[in-house]
Parts: structure tokens; sequence; C-alpha cells
């Protein structure tokens, strides 16, 4: 019996060990990852994300807190938009090992990528990686809500105007806020994520977007002219956007947003039982 025991145990951990499969060309990639997970304990798995060849999404997925077990969910699944610096700056400071893996040089030459497959998705545990349809990553909740691409520029010029007719002392390089949008795109609830109400950055961004939307036409329904195009499903809702402000050396500012995949973090958030938040 105790042969047995020991037969079936071995053959087991033959075919645990045969079936690992790994989605990187070279070992030390997969070293690089079990590196991750080894700092990392908190971590369960990874999903990286490519579209036209290039890391997108980063999905990580954490054990539950035990006071939100009662959920039902297993896991916190926290999505990160790599082409968002607010989502950059946040991955840089928790996981700083995740981001120098994802955002290393020519990652997509490393990967055994599928042939003529332009989407795709990576797959990784401590166990291993391996490759897996894009579609599987599909979002049901409809767009977020997004700056409106023939405001933008105006929106950064004017923020560049204000701000170089003054002379106060940079002490804040980067402001990260979370902003509640109503269905016609106008910012209105809001949560600082990083920086403070009293920095020159803060002040002249609301002064700044006061003086943008004074401009605009009172009439902005639906939303076609605003600054920011409200989150559609269904037509338009109320919905969340984050925004990442960031004054470069030369005293011009650079905006980027994401509206898509927010947590609510707005502290004693009002919602509007006629016109709820949509997640």
């Amino acid at each position: 019996m105790k042969f047995l025991f020991l037969l079936l145990l071995t053959i087991g951990s033959f075919i645990e060990n045969s079936c690992a499969q790994s989605a990187f060309k070279d070992s030390s990639d997969e070293k690089k990852i079990q590196a991750i997970f080894n700092t990392y304990k908190n971590i369960d798995s990874l999903d990286i994300v490519f579209f036209k060849n290039i890391p997108l999404l980063l999905y990580v997925d954490e054990p539950l807190e035990a006071e939100l077990a009662y959920t039902g969910n297993k896991k916190k699944l926290t999505i990160y938009y790599l082409n968002f610096e607010g989502d950059q700056f946040w991955l840089k400071r928790k996981y700083n090992l995740l981001y120098d893996f994802v955002f290393q040089k020519e990652l997509i030459s490393k990967i055994k990528s599928p042939e003529h497959e332009e989407e795709f998705g990576i797959a990784i545990t401590p166990k291993g990686s391996r490759i897996v349809d894009a579609s599987s990553y599909s979002s049901a909740s409809g767009p977020g809500a997004f700056l409106n691409p023939q405001r933008k520029q105006d929106f950064i010029d004017l923020l560049n105007k204000n701000y170089l007719s003054k002379n106060e002392a940079v002490t804040d390089s980067v402001l990260i806020i979370q902003f509640a949008t109503t269905r016609d795109g106008t910012l209105v609830q809001h949560e600082i994520l990083h920086g403070h109400k009293e920095s020159p950055l803060y002040k002249n961004f609301f002064k700044t977007y006061a003086e943008f939307n004074s401009k605009l036409p009172k009439e902005r329904y639906p939303a076609t002219k605003g600054l920011v195009m409200p989150k559609m499903q269904n037509g338009e809702r109320v919905g969340l956007i984050d925004f990442f402000i960031r004054l470069n050396p030369d005293r011009t500012f650079t905006v980027s947003t994401q509206g898509n995949d927010r947590d609510l973090k707005i502290k004693d958030f009002k919602n509007d039982p006629d016109n709820p938040l949509f997640l």
C-alpha cells in the first residue's frame, strides 16, 4: 500500500510538471515571473492582454480580505490600463517588479505569440503561463467616459496658458483625481487620489475647467461638445473617470484620462436614484 501511494504521488507529480506550460520563449522570463509571485504573496494570478502586439491591459487577481468574503467573490480583481498614466503610476508604486516586467523593451518579442494574432492574452499563475484568446477579456459594462478628442487640446492649451501666467513655485508635479460624470459629461463629485487641494496644480485645474465650461454651449445634451464624453450603456449614463495631470519640466501640462473599469473611490458619494451611477 505504501509503495502504491508513493507510485501514485510520483506519477501525479510527473503529470503536473509535464503539463506545465510557458508562453515565453526563454526560461529567464519565467524566472522573472516567479520573482514577482515570490515578492508579492498577495497576487494569485495575472493576465496581460495584447492589442496589435502592444500590452494594453493587466489583470491582477488577489484574495479578498476576510471582511469582504460575504460578497461571495473569492478574489479581488484590479484592472490596469497600461496606456493610462494614472494606472501606470499606481502599478509602479504598488508592484514595481511587475511594472518593470510589463514595460520592458520589446516584451512582445519574448512571447510565443500565435501566428497572425494581433489580439491575445497571457494567463499567468505561479505554476506557469499560457496564451489565451483575447475575447475572454471582453467587458459587458459598455464604454466608459473619455476626453472629447475635439476638445482635449483646447483644454490643455488653456491649462498651460493659465499656469504660465503665474510664478508660483512647483511643489508637486502629479495630480490624480476621480470624477463622477453626469449624463452630459459634466464633472461633478470628485476625490483627490494623489495630490492635495492646496497645490497650484489643483487650483489651476479647477479654475481652468470652470473657465473652459463657461465658453461651451449651455445645452450639451446629447453630449457632443463638452470636455468629457459620458459613459455609454444603452444611452448616456452617470459614470466615473480618472484624470491624470502632470506638470512637465517646461511648465506645460500632460493630461490623460480613463473611464473604463474604475472602482468607486469618491468618499461619501451621493447616488441619484433617478440617474444612478453605472460601473
